[in-house]
């Protein structure tokens, strides 16, 4: 061991010592006493209410100030139930200046650079860069906050964060797939961390907390591997790899295969939510082809549009065209018939017309 670290691990034993010295203390007065002490004043009154409110007849605020005094007590009930199992709780004494120093030997040993965050009042230690499926992940440091594990709080002492952050396309949050906003899924790990924490067993927790990382799990990340640099469809909210997204120039946002089509009619493509329906036929179709029919208005695409009428009032224009055609018919044949009884009238000529006096006389 050199000359620098020989000096460096004991005074970080010592400060590690100095914290885990205040567990016994800060069993003294939780958060779960001062939310009973307020919960007392709190239930108090909301009895006052209720009573008056019974007494006076009130029915409508008897029942409100019912239900708020049985908030108030289940308030009151949770917060003595959690201080009950609080104070239950036998702190573990705390380690020895030679036990802490061991362990910060052997997480030296295993990682390399043990160091202490002051600020943080945490313990660090650096991984190696990770790299899954060929995505770089970098390196990410582990920190065991002491002041959690002081109050005894051991799901908030673990934290993670990414000193080469490669975070996932859909949030800057997730560095890693088990990593989100700083907090690491353990899945089973979890019991097996937080009981080396309780036993101030820190290089086995470092160990663990450093396995999950090196480990991916494609049961329960937080993003998948496989779209890790994919992109949020904005319909559905899935997350697609690049290969299966797409980009509407209509809205300019991405889409995933199952909220992206196009077109019917000149089969651009499109969103689903830039595309109309066509009222005829329902299909998809894009503004540009969508038309009106000029009769009643309704909006259809160009494929059910015939001479610029829907398929109703084509079939109303046709009917009415044959009815004139049947008019136009029926009166042509009406003035043919009129045409024909002139014909058939006797011609009113002078040598059809009766013989006058003056012709008769002449004769005679």
């Amino acid at each position: 061991m050199s000359t620098h670290r020989n000096k460096r691990i004991p005074r970080i034993a010592a400060r590690v010592c100095e914290s885990l010295q205040r567990r016994s203390r800060s069993l003294a007065q939780p958060d779960f006493l001062w939310q009973l002490l307020n919960a007392i004043p709190e239930i108090q009154r909301a009895s006052s209410r209720y009573s008056k409110s019974r007494n006076r007849g009130w029915s409508a605020a008897e029942e409100h100030t019912r239900r708020e005094l049985a908030q108030c007590a289940t308030i009151l009930e949770e917060a003595a139930t959690r201080l009950v199992a609080h104070l239950r709780i036998q702190p573990p004494e705390s380690p020895s200046f030679r036990a802490i120093l061991e362990e910060l030997l052997e997480i030296d040993a295993e990682f390399g650079n043990v160091r202490f965050d002051r600020d943080a009042n945490a313990l660090c230690v650096q991984t190696e860069p990770i790299t899954f499926d060929h995505i770089e992940l970098g390196r990410f440091e582990i920190q065991l906050h002491l002041g959690a594990i002081a109050a005894i709080d051991e799901s908030n002492c673990l934290h993670v964060t990414a000193l080469d952050p490669n975070p996932c396309a859909v949030d800057e949050l997730i560095v890693h797939p088990h990593v989100s906003d700083e907090r690491v899924c353990l899945g089973d790990a979890t019991g097996l961390l937080q009981t080396a924490v309780r036993q101030s067993r820190f290089a086995d927790a470092f160990q663990i907390a450093a396995a999950v990382l090196r480990t991916y799990n494609d049961g329960s990340p937080y993003c998948a591997l496989e779209v890790w640099h994919g992109r949020t469809c904005e319909d559905c909210g899935v997350v697609s790899h690049d290969d299966n997204s797409y980009f509407c120039e209509h809205c300019e946002q991405h889409f995933c295969d199952e909220c992206y089509s196009g077109c019917v009619v000149c089969h651009e493509s499109s969103c689903v939510s830039c595309l109309a329906s066509c009222g005829m036929c329902d299909e998809r179709v894009c503004c540009s082809c969508l038309q009106s029919c000029i009769r009643c208005g309704e909006s259809a695409c160009a494929s059910c549009l015939e001479e610029e009428l829907c398929p109703s009032c084509l079939e109303e224009v046709n009917d009415e065209e044959i009815e004139d055609d049947e008019e136009e018919i029926q009166d042509n044949s009406i003035n043919q018939q009129i045409g024909s009884s002139r014909e058939q009238i006797p011609d009113p000529s002078p040598h059809n017309a009766p013989a006058t006096t003056e012709t008769i006389s002449s004769v005679v």
